[in-house]
């Protein structure tokens, strides 16, 4: 199985590894600290340009079961709930049915990005016209701190598919308990007596990886932008 984190990781991407998943496309975040991220706004919120920016949608054919990301059992089953509350499956009650254990695998399909250029990027900010949309002193300081993240990129799922590896032998009922739990919309079932898999394809498309860019900024004037993959740890 090929690593899904490193996988995104080649194409721009860091994987969504926190409990916040309201990030889109052309969000400006404010990164004062390492994984300390204060939402500012829309980028149209914010500035005004008479460049208008079109999207990019496609299939991430990259990104299918074949390429997973592994956590130790306490950690993937927070790193599960957290993801299953996106889709309002917060009820289940994993971490109370499944304390203890080997692995948690979590893989998805169904992927496609949505994606601005960073040609397109460029010309907004370079264009002579564009300015910040209004007086925001906190804006200014952290631009020319170079501090502002833009998120320019994200990748989205709709199927999920996740490995539970236990130490101990499984109740034989669980998986019927838990698709029971899920109103049939997540089907959970024993590959083995210590091996439960869940799968589901949740209906809408839910963030799972971020593009994102580190703005700079000279006396309020944009200068250049930079594609941030934080190999020290998660954006998000």
């Amino acid at each position: 199985m090929a690593d899904l984190i490193k996988l995104l990781r080649g194409q721009g991407f860091d994987y969504i590894d926190g409990p916040v998943r309201n990030q889109s496309v052309l969000q400006i975040w404010d990164k004062k600290d390492f994984n300390k991220n204060t939402l500012f706004g829309m980028l149209n919120s914010l500035f005004k340009s008479p460049i208008k920016l079109i999207p990019y949608e496609s299939q991430s054919l990259l990104v299918n079961y074949s390429s997973t990301v592994e956590y130790n059992i306490n950690v993937g089953i927070t790193a599960l709930e957290e993801l299953l509350k996106t889709a309002d499956f917060a009820s289940l009650g994993l971490s109370a049915k499944i304390n203890s254990g080997k692995s948690v695998s979590i893989a998805y399909d169904n992927a496609k990005t949505v994606d601005y250029s960073y040609a397109d990027i460029s010309n907004f900010f370079y264009n002579k016209k564009t300015d910040f949309k209004y007086s925001n002193p906190e804006l200014l300081k952290q631009a020319n701190r170079n501090n502002l993240l833009l998120i320019t990129g994200m990748l989205y799922a709709k199927n999920l598919e996740v490995h539970i590896k236990t130490t101990t032998d499984l109740d034989s009922n669980l998986g019927v308990e838990l698709t029971k739990l899920a109103n049939s919309k997540i089907n959970f079932a024993l590959a083995n007596s210590k091996e439960i898999v869940m799968k589901t394809d949740l209906g809408t498309s839910f963030p799972i990886a971020v593009k994102a860019f580190k703005l700079k900024f000279d006396k309020g004037r944009y200068v250049s932008m930079r594609l941030l993959t934080d190999h020290r740890g998660d954006l998000f």
